[in-house]
C-alpha cells in the first residue's frame, strides 16, 4: 500500500520537478527585460547598487509611500509577524502562507509571465534558489548593512540572506525507554528489531526531508565509516548500488519504514504514552513542542553517529522588480529581529530553530549551534544529485 500511495502522490508532484533541485532548461538564462531590471534596481538600491550602509529614515519614508509589502512564507507564522509588523509601522502585509514547492513554481510562472507583485520571499529549497532565481537575476539578496558583522560566519556569505535555522533529527518514547535512546548509530535502524518501526515524514513532500536523505549519499564516505563502527566489518553494497549512502537509504526501505504527511504526526507517533514497542521517528526540532501540548513522552537523540542533526536553512529575499522594495526592506529587518529574538523573529524564537544572528539570546536550554555534530545543507551539490537521490527512491519504494 506504502508503494501505490508513493506512486500516485509522485506522479501528481512530477510537474514541478525543477522545485527541489535538479536542473531547469531556464537556469542559466537571465530574468527578461534587462535595462528595465537594471532601472529597477538602482531605484531599490539593490545588487551593485547597494550602498555600504542603509540609511533607514529615507527607507521607512519611502515605505510608508509605499503603502504596503505582499510577503510569500513557507510558514504559517507569516501572519504573526506581518501583523506586528503593520502595529509597528502602520503599512499593510500582506501574508501568503505557501508551501516551497508551490511558492517557487508560482514566482515562476508570475515571472515569467511578466507579473511583479511580490515583494518578499521566505523559504527553504535554497538549492533551487540559488541556482534559478538569483543566478538568473530573478531574486535577490538583502541583510541590513548594521546586522553583516553579527551574521553568523557560516551563513554570511550566502547568495540569500539566511533569516533562520532548522533542522532534522531522531526522537523516541523516553517512557519506553527511561534511561536513554535506544540507539546509538544511524545504522542501527536498519536492524530487524526495527521494521516498520522508523516513521518519517515521505520526503517527496518536503524539501528539507528530502535535502536530508540526499546528504547520506553526499557523505557516503562517512556513513561507510560509521558502518564499520558500529558493525565491526567492511560494508557490502548490494548489486547496483554505487556507494554506502545509496545502501543506507536502501536499507531503511527494506526495513518498512513507514511515511507519513506531516511532522506532527512522527511526533505523536513515537511519543504517544502506554506503548510497548513504540517508533523512533525523524523530524524537525521545533516539532517537539508538542510533548507539553498533548503530554507526550518524546525526546531528541543527541549522542547518534555519524551526526546527530541535519541543519537546513531558511532563506529571504527581494524578487526582481518587486513593486514595494523599500517595505520589503523594512520587513526584512523586522524578521531579522532583535538580539532578544524580538520583534518579527519572535515567532521563531523558540527551541529547535536557530537564529543566524550570533548576537541573539537562545531560548532556556536551547543547544549552541557549536554543541551539535552537523550535517549542513549544501545548496550546489543538492542542486546537482536531488534528480539521482528521487529516481533511486522512486526504484527502490
Amino acid at each position: 500500500m506504502r508503494k501505490i500511495f508513493c506512486f500516485l502522490l509522485l506522479s501528481l508532484m512530477l510537474v514541478p520537478l525543477s522545485v527541489f533541485g535538479g536542473g531547469s532548461p531556464e537556469a542559466g538564462k537571465s530574468a527578461s527585460g534587462g535595462d528595465k531590471l537594471d532601472e529597477w534596481l538602482q531605484k531599490a538600491q539593490l545588487d551593485k547598487y547597494r550602498p555600504a550602509q542603509d540609511d533607514w529614515a529615507a527607507i521607512e519614508k519611502a515605505a510608508k509611500a509605499e503603502g504596503s509589502v505582499v510577503v510569500y512564507s513557507n510558514s504559517s507564522k507569516v501572519f504573526e509577524f506581518c501583523r506586528s509588523f503593520y502595529e509597528k509601522y502602520g503599512i499593510k502585509a500582506i501574508p501568503n502562507d505557501i508551501g516551497t514547492g508551490d511558492m517557487i513554481e508560482k514566482l515562476n510562472r508570475l515571472q515569467g509571465s511578466g507579473v511583479y507583485d511580490v515583494d518578499v520571499i521566505i523559504t527553504s529549497g535554497i538549492s533551487t534558489l540559488y541556482n534559478e532565481f538569483v543566478d538568473t537575476q530573478k531574486l535577490f539578496k538583502f541583510i541590513p548593512s548594521e546586522l553583516e558583522p553579527v551574521i553568523h560566519p557560516a551563513y554570511k556569505n550566502e547568495k540569500l540572506g539566511i533569516q533562520r535555522l532548522g533542522g532534522k533529527l531522531v526522537v523516541y518514547n523516553t517512557e519506553v525507554y527511561p534511561n536513554g535512546s535506544p540507539v546509538d548509530n544511524w545504522w542501527d535502524m536498519t536492524r530487524p528489531e526495527w521494521r516498520g518501526r522508523l516513521i518519517m515524514k515521505d520526503p517527496m513532500l518536503s524539501g528539507s526531508d528530502m535535502s536530508m536523505m540526499a546528504m547520506f549519499i553526499k557523505n557516503a564516505d562517512v556513513m561507510a565509516a560509521a558502518y564499520k563502527k558500529e558493525f565491526g566489518k567492511e560494508i557490502t553494497l548490494s548489486p547496483g548500488v554505487a556507494n554506502a549512502g545509496y545502501e543506507f537509504i536502501k536499507r531503511l526501505l527494506d526495513n518498512d519504514m513507514v511515511l507519513t504527511s506531516g511532522g506532527d504526526d512522527v511526533v505523536i507517533s513515537v511519543g504517544a504514552p502506554g506503548q510497548k514497542n513504540p517508533p523512533i521517528g525523524l523530524t524537525g526540532p521545533s516539532k517537539l513542542s508538542l510533548k507539553e501540548e498533548q503530554t507526550l513522552y518524546v525526546d531528541a537523540i543527541w549522542d547518534l553517529e555519524p551526526f546527530n542533526m541535519f541543519m537546513s536553512q531558511t532563506a529571504i529575499g527581494i524578487p526582481a522588480r518587486a513593486p514595494n522594495p523599500n517595505a520589503a526592506k523594512l520587513l526584512i529587518k523586522w524578521m531579522y529581529g532583535d538580539e532578544n529574538g524580538g520583534l518579527g523573529y519572535e515567532p521563531y524564537h523558540v527551541d529547535g530553530t536557530w537564529p543566524t544572528r550570533t548576537d541573539v539570546k537562545l531560548v532556556p536550554g536551547q543547544k549552541k549551534l557549536e554543541e551539535l555534530k552537523l550535517w549542513s545543507e549544501d545548496g550546489n551539490w543538492l542542486y546537482t544529485n536531488l534528480m539521482r537521490f528521487r529516481d533511486f527512491w522512486i526504484q527502490h519504494m
